[in-house]
């Protein structure tokens, strides 16, 4: 009796740590994140014009290069969905190959071939947004806007990494 007490007690113990601990991720991003996003709702700007009003800042963008580059980007994002949507329904079909009892692996190449073609085109799309960005700006707003994109894509991997150990604690 007293070691199922002495049991149930150091259960309890442990249970009630597990729910103070705060989870490593909750599906909602960093609450850094939240309170950013909260920010800029509260000071009436939406997250992408945040990024707006910075690059007309820093690069000393117009209005109408400010509409345009949007534009652009919405158009190589919506491809690349696209184009995503296209690879997942290929990686289902090599799936649903591959648990038939015969396997055609012919087909299976095809549809990797299919795949590696499609992320060749999202590539591609990376390569055309920036070729059209390039034509809109003057050279020194390129050399500028080349400087903070890496910045940030520097700034994104960190936030990653970061994620990655908190994952895997």
């Amino acid at each position: 009796m007293k070691k199922t007490l002495l049991f149930l007690v150091a259960l309890l113990f442990l249970g009630s740590i597990g729910f103070a601990e705060k989870p490593a991720m909750s599906g909602r991003g960093d609450n850094d994140q939240m309170m950013m996003h909260k920010r800029m709702i509260q000071n009436g700007m939406r997250p992408g014009e945040r990024l707006k009003a910075r690059l007309k800042e820093e690069l000393k963008l117009t209005d109408a290069q400010i509409e345009k580059l949007g534009n652009f980007k919405d158009d190589m994002l919506l491809a690349g969905k696209k184009l995503g949507l296209k690879i997942q329904k290929l990686n289902i079909s090599i799936e649903e190959e591959m648990l038939n009892d015969a396997i055609n692996y012919n087909k299976i190449k095809q549809l990797l071939k299919k795949i590696n073609d499609l992320e060749y085109q999202k590539k591609l799309l990376r390569l055309t947004y920036l070729q059209k960005v390039q034509k809109l700006l003057s050279k020194e707003q390129f050399k500028k806007f080349r400087a903070m994109f890496f910045k940030m894509r520097d700034a994104g991997k960190k936030i990653m990494k970061k994620r990655m150990e908190k994952i895997r604690k």
